[in-house]
C-alpha cells in the first residue's frame, strides 16, 4: 500500500514539476514581449 501511495505522489510531483515549467515558459514568452514594448515606450 505504501509502495503504491509513494508511486502515485511521484506522478502527481511530475505533473506538477511540469505544469510549473510550462507556466514559467508561458509567463516567459508573454512578459518579453511587454517589458520590450514597455522599453520602446520610455523617452
Amino acid at each position: 500500500m505504501v509502495k503504491v501511495k509513494k508511486k502515485e505522489n511521484t506522478a502527481m510531483e511530475k505533473v506538477l514539476s511540469e505544469n510549473r515549467n510550462k507556466s514559467k515558459r508561458w509567463i516567459a514568452e508573454i512578459q518579453t514581449p511587454l517589458l520590450h514594448a514597455r522599453q520602446k515606450l520610455l523617452p
